[in-house]
């Protein structure tokens, strides 16, 4: 991966720098590598900087669509990266603050991702972010969708707990555009891996392609905005999830919503609160599983 690779790169010349250093036994030499490291140390900074935060993978293809190390099918290429973009770029739109719609064009400001290589064997993409501007201090909103986007797709090909524990936090859009990615997969024979650095998936055979595929198409999910009025009795900062317990004594349980800084609650802990929570109703075939997403509380 760009970022990966470059600071991998820049790690290894400053340790060979270093090994030189220490077997010289000239004075002008040692001053001249000494410089030589100083540079070496601020290029593996930086690159570890880029790497930390900015969006980067390795989507690798393999079956039908490759021709050994020679390619891929060019329609296969070009639709896979296409739908792949609109998924991830789908799940940054959720995770902003406005969060997205079912239906709409998503804002103009959502980043994309670019192709920067391609890998052969299995054949692939390299995709990266590449920013008009300085990096973020943290991980870019792109980065996390693309591993949100990574671990809903491996989700999928393990079982209805786990996919629905991912779904949890998502817009019913997303479920469509994860959908479209995995048909397209399906359709040409193809098998996938994903590399983003922080998540990865492996899909090795069509049938395991074929079983994320009928997972995603079986599962709907239903959205709705509630409003309830109970006692914050649970809060673990740490892991993002919260218990309001309602007059009647049921309990609702789950995530703080990912654009809010689970401190602000911090105060209203063990209080009687306002809640406004999105349900999430997600089924396939069997009993319906409820999730709800803390949005946003205050006192009554």
């Amino acid at each position: 991966m760009r970022y990966t690779r470059a600071a991998a790169y820049a790690r290894a010349n400053l340790g060979a720098i270093r090994q030189l250093l220490e077997k010289s036994g000239s004075a002008i030499e040692r001053v001249n590598l000494e410089d030589r490291i100083e540079e070496w140390e601020g290029e593996v900074t930086a690159a570890e900087r880029l790497a930390a935060t900015l969006a980067e993978a390795a989507v690798l293809f393999d079956g039908t669509p490759v021709k050994a190390s020679i390619g891929i099918d060019a329609a296969f290429g070009g639709q896979s990266v296409r739908v792949f973009q609109e998924l991830v770029t789908t799940v940054a739109a959720d995770l902003s603050p406005r969060g997205v719609g079912e239906r709409g064009r998503l804002p103009a400001d959502v980043p994309r991702l670019l192709i920067t290589d391609v890998d052969v064997g299995s054949f692939g993409f390299q995709l990266a972010e590449v920013p008009d501007q300085e990096p973020p201090a943290g991980p870019s909103r792109l980065k996390d969708a693309l591993d949100v986007s990574t671990r809903l797709l491996k989700a999928a090909g393990e079982s209805d707990d786990a996919f629905a524990h991912e779904l949890a936090e998502r817009s019913p859009r997303v479920l469509k555009r994860l959908k479209d990615f995995l048909e397209v997969i399906d359709d040409a024979g193809a098998t996938l891996k994903v590399e983003t650095g922080r998540a990865s998936l492996r899909f090795e055979t069509a049938e395991h392609i074929r079983a994320a595929r009928e997972r995603a198409s079986s599962t709907q999910v239903e959205e709705a905005s509630e409003a309830k009025v109970g006692v914050l009795q649970g809060l673990m900062q740490e892991r993002a999830r919260f218990e309001l317990r309602l007059d009647d004594g049921t309990v609702l349980a789950g995530r703080i919503d990912p654009s809010v800084d689970p401190a602000t609650f911090a105060g209203l802990y063990n209080r009687p609160v306002r809640a406004s929570l999105r349900k999430l109703t997600i089924s396939r075939g069997g009993r319906p599983k409820v999730a709800w997403l803390l949005l946003d509380a205050s006192a009554p």
